[in-house]
Parts: structure tokens; C-alpha cells; sequence
């Protein structure tokens, strides 16, 4: 071998020996991070559950967490009081709806009047909801709230997805995400809680 290959070949070497050194501390940062998050509690179904909690400092809230191979997301945009409320999950099979009273239903039509936070507007023949935290007002194409036949705040997003979108009692609105078969995100759950067997999850899906 001459010297440039031999050369050539230490200088790879070196080179995927730092590329993996730094995907290890990368990934351990981001698992250090994640661990740091906060949580709140939730009720699914009648059972308490520790969700992940992120405030974005906007009045906008969010809680995710994974139960069995389901995940369920929550957003919140508008005032809700984390240390005097509880959020209940009720899981209708086909969607979920959340919401600080457990009998949460399909209100978005019937409350959207007394609502300060949501908004029907229709442009050109098209229906979008407007939705106002304190980051602004967001315009949303809801036409696909009409793909099934009825106009009830709850959108099929593929076979394993569903969206719905709810008010609480006091006008803010709850949107929320179901996806079934998420073996990869209860992995990326675990991590977050520190009780997965990462490689084992990873492998095993």
C-alpha cells in the first residue's frame, strides 16, 4: 500500500470515527433535553396519564402522549388555567375529543358564536375557521369538514388519522389529533419518559 493510500484510509477512519462520536452526543443531548420536559396530568378514559406539557407562551398549550400503539396530541388556543383545570380525554373510537369537562361534545357549530377565539369565514365559495390566540389569527381551509357528509369539526386525515376540532367552555379551542398503529412514536414516547428500551422499540415496532 502506498503512503497516500494508507494515508487516504487513517483520514476516513478518523473522519466516521468523529461523524459517530457526534451522532452519539447529539442523540444524547437530544434525549438529555427531552428528559427535562414537563408534564402534565391528564385523564384518558377515566385513567390518570402523565402527558408531555409544552406552553408556547402565545396561549397556545400542548399535550401529547401514547397509550398502547395510539397517540393522542392536544392543542389549546386560548386561555386555560393548568393549575386549576384537568384535561379529559374521552377516545370515541373513530376520534377524541378533550376538554376540561368529561362530557365534552362535537360543539364547534352549536358554541362557535360564543366563541372569542374561533370563527367561520367563507371566501369565494370557500369556508375556513379562523382560529385567535395571542400570536394572531390563523385561516384554515375547513372544507374537508364536509368530506364525510357532515359538518361536525371532525376531519379524516388518512385510514390511521383523525382531527377534531371542539370548544371548551369558555371559547377556547381544543384541537385534537389521533393517529392509531404509532408504534415509532410510543418508542419516541419512552424516550421522553425514560421508560423504553429504545433499541428494543426500534427493532420491535
Amino acid at each position: 500500500m502506498t503512503a497516500s493510500k494508507s494515508k487516504k484510509n487513517t483520514i476516513t477512519k478518523v473522519i466516521c470515527a468523529a461523524a459517530a462520536a457526534a451522532v452519539l452526543v447529539s442523540a444524547g443531548s437530544i434525549i438529555a433535553s427531552a428528559s427535562q420536559g414537563e408534564y402534565d396530568t391528564v385523564v384518558i378514559n377515566g385513567e390518570e396519564k402523565q402527558a408531555r406539557y409544552v406552553d408556547y407562551g402565545t396561549n397556545v398549550r400542548m399535550w401529547e402522549c401514547v397509550v398502547n400503539d395510539t397517540s393522542y396530541c392536544v392543542f389549546v388556543h386560548g386561555d386555560y388555567d393548568k393549575d386549576n383545570n384537568t384535561l379529559y380525554f374521552v377516545d370515541h373510537d373513530d376520534y377524541f375529543l378533550a376538554s376540561t369537562v368529561p362530557g365534552q361534545t362535537l360543539n364547534l357549530y352549536n358554541d362557535i358564536d360564543k366563541s372569542n377565539n374561533a370563527a367561520f369565514n367563507e371566501v369565494d365559495g370557500t369556508k375556513y375557521l379562523c382560529i385567535t390566540d395571542d400570536a394572531g389569527t390563523t385561516q384554515m381551509n375547513f372544507q374537508a369538514d364536509e368530506a364525510d357528509g357532515t359538518a361536525d369539526g371532525k376531519i379524516t386525515q388518512d385510514e390511521n388519522t383523525i382531527e377534531t376540532y371542539a370548544l371548551l367552555p369558555n371559547g377556547a379551542v381544543v384541537n385534537t389529533i389521533k393517529e392509531n398503529h404509532v408504534g415509532f412514536l410510543r418508542t419516541i414516547n419512552g424516550i421522553f419518559t425514560g421508560k423504553t428500551d429504545f433499541w428494543n422499540d426500534i427493532s420491535n415496532p
